[in-house]
């Protein structure tokens, strides 16, 4: 009766939105303005916008196309409908630049999946403010580079937002975290999946603060870190907690703790009895670069993402995505943040603790060999520093003027606001202090990241009856494989694009030595030769 209630009255509130015709555009002094950023219009009709739950608005997103300026006063031509707006986020909270997490609803007031500024169709989205980042780029930055990496990442777009008639500056427009054919890209977990192979997947879990009731929210960890005694906390993110079914929920935590258990036993490093068996060691490599390179206080332990599908499509745990870098890139002055040296993953925090698995795992070859290999490759190319300067260019040249239109609502240049340690008197100040700060980051990396990577483009394996050199990486437009199998094993050699799809698939000729060259357009992918019982995973870039 509650749930009927409650939908009546949304739909009810939908249709005074939709026949009130003053919120259909802002009207204020501010009109004249012309931004070269999208520019999103949301009227709440006097309501404020609370932490929780959603209350209905109008939203209308003008964008006239590269090139071309958008005002408030346009006609809405990208989305002119009903939403549901709450604020969200968590210290940040404190700050008069709020962010906001909306879902797009349709007349009725239900969830409708709409494209917005050619993002696919989805219903949950963020309006992130960017504040205490004064260069307004490091969440764009880190979703881009995790994405470059070969994963799903939140894309992003700057926008400018009129509220309530109000300009309030620069936002970024990104997707919420959640399964999806376009966004972490695992099955869809109904309330009736609960026996055999429909339970096994997929979940989305978070690392994070509990908010509410732990008991409904999510579980702690059975293995807490050996420094403290508190363990970490996992949150049921999609399904969430109101929503995940007892036997589920079971299925999840146990599952974790077999990786966990497996992660803590003698016989750790074992290709298949150890933690190897439960984990994407991929992802796990990128998630511990992308933490590390931007030394985020929060990495490991806050806003962290693991997801697992269905058994029978991947059975699993992947880390990710990358998720809340608004303090990372050295914007932090506590806990080593704004330090160019030393290892986030060893922060010691009794409240929020880094799970263990992160010191555990690089105390085993196989994963800092492979960790190895993997950054001097992505040094070449995406990491490398030119790459990483001329995209932080190209964003600073995007948002253009409108930082200095931000910055006039919110004059916080050359003023402290928590938790910057540098305060640049002027946006390129803090754009220059940005790039130099990941300079000499990667730089230490660089010199201390563990492992060895023997060969360039060949990853160092404990050993295996077969071996594997790709070259040249990156590629133009072919990669180059030499395989060396003296056991004349029989390999199944597959490609996949990092967006999952297989690409390419061969049963190899049971010989020593074996080549092939491959074409494939520009992207990233994967590599891997197996045998019944092996396995070689690699990571291609072709430009």
């Amino acid at each position: 009766m509650n749930r009927l209630i409650k939908t009546c009255l949304r739909t009810v509130i939908c249709i005074l939105i939709l026949l009130n015709p003053c919120i259909a555009k802002a009207t204020n002094s501010d009109d004249d303005n012309s931004h070269h950023l999208p520019v999103i219009v949301i009227n709440t009709r006097g309501q404020v916008i609370p932490d929780d739950p959603k209350i209905a608005a109008m939203m209308g997103i003008i964008d006239n196309g590269p090139g071309k300026m958008n005002r408030p006063t346009d006609p809405f031509n990208d989305y002119h409908g009903i939403i549901g707006i709450e604020r969200r986020g968590s210290s940040s909270q404190q700050f008069p630049k709020k962010s906001y997490g909306f879902e797009t609803r349709d007349h009725a007031g239900n969830d409708s999946s709409v494209s917005l500024l050619g993002f696919p169709p989805e219903s949950d989205w963020v309006l992130y403010a960017p504040y205490s980042d004064k260069s307004l780029m490091r969440n764009s930055l880190a979703y881009y580079l995790f994405g470059r990496f070969g994963h799903y990442s939140p894309r992003t777009k700057f926008v400018e937002l009129y509220l309530n008639d109000q300009y309030r500056g620069i936002y970024v427009l990104v997707e919420k975290i959640k399964g999806g054919p376009f966004r972490v890209n695992v099955d869809e977990l109904m309330d009736t999946d609960i026996r055999d192979m429909d339970l096994t997947g997929g979940y989305i879990l978070k690392l994070d603060k509990t908010t509410g009731d732990e008991s409904n929210e999510g579980f702690y960890s059975r293995n807490a870190p050996t420094i403290i005694n508190r363990p970490h906390f996992f949150i049921f993110d999609d399904p969430d907690g109101d929503e995940i079914q007892p036997v589920q929920r079971n299925y999840i935590r146990n599952k974790v703790s077999d990786f966990e258990a497996s992660l803590r036993s003698a016989y750790y490093k074992d290709p298949e009895a150890g933690y190897r068996s439960y984990i994407d060691l991929q992802s796990f490599v990128d998630f511990f670069i992308i933490n590390e390179l931007s030394r985020n206080i929060d990495g490991f332990r806050l806003s962290s993402y693991l997801h697992k599908d269905r058994d029978d499509r991947d059975p699993r745990f992947h880390a990710g995505p990358a998720w809340d870098y608004d303090i990372a890139f050295g914007n932090c002055y506590y806990g080593g943040g704004d330090l160019n040296s030393g290892w986030q993953h060893l922060y010691e925090d009794d409240v929020h603790p880094v799970p263990f698995w992160w010191e555990r795992m690089m105390t085993d070859t196989y994963f800092t060999g492979n960790l190895r290999c993997w950054w001097n490759q992505l040094r070449e190319v995406v990491l490398h520093t030119d790459s990483l300067n001329d995209y932080i260019d190209g964003l600073v040249e995007h948002i253009g003027d409108a930082a200095t239109r931000n910055f006039a609502s919110f004059p916080i240049l050359g003023s402290y606001v928590w938790p910057n340690p540098y305060i640049g008197n002027t946006y390129q100040e803090e754009v220059f202090y940005l790039k130099n700060w990941i300079s000499q980051r990667a730089s230490w990396l660089d010199e201390n990241m563990p492992g060895i990577c023997v060969v360039t483009g060949e990853q160092e394996y404990e050993k295996l009856g077969f071996q594997a050199v790709l070259y040249p990486n990156p590629a133009n437009d072919q990669i180059n494989l030499k395989i060396l199998n003296p056991e004349k094993k029989k390999l199944q050699l597959c490609l996949y694009h990092f967006t999952g799809h297989l690409v390419y698939s061969e049963s190899l000729e049971e010989a020593a030595h074996i080549t092939r060259n491959i074409k494939l357009p520009p992207g990233i992918y994967q590599v891997v030769l197996r045998d019944d019982l092996e396995h070689i995973t690699m990571k291609a870039i072709v430009n």
